[in-house]
């Protein structure tokens, strides 16, 4: 990987970038019951929306031989629970995310 000369300026975060760190930021202020329940509606939202995901999640159930034991619409529910806890996690300390464990 190449390093950016030492005079080149600090890259500045775009309109949409700051907007997805702010969005990220408030999630991550919500109980995580809260966030990961808004995370699957999120993953169910996705896989409604997006034919290429559906295509995509079929695709890896039936490669990890999963095809017809597990709903799809299950699947991307908890991707999108998981995807949900991620603001809990990256935004809270150590010490606070210990005692969710």
């Amino acid at each position: 990987m190449m390093k950016p000369s030492p005079s080149a300026p600090e890259p500045r975060a775009t309109a949409g970038a700051s907007l997805l760190i702010g969005l990220a930021r408030g999630l991550a202020r919500l109980p995580l019951q809260w966030a990961r329940a808004l995370g699957g509606l999120m993953g169910f939202a996705a896989y409604a929306a997006s034919r290429s995901y559906r295509v995509k999640l079929a695709d890896n159930l039936a490669r990890a031989g999963l095809g017809q034991r597990v709903s799809a619409w299950r699947a991307a529910r908890e991707a999108g629970r998981m995807a949900g806890e991620l603001p809990f996690i990256w935004w809270r300390s150590a010490a606070a995310l210990r005692e969710k464990v």
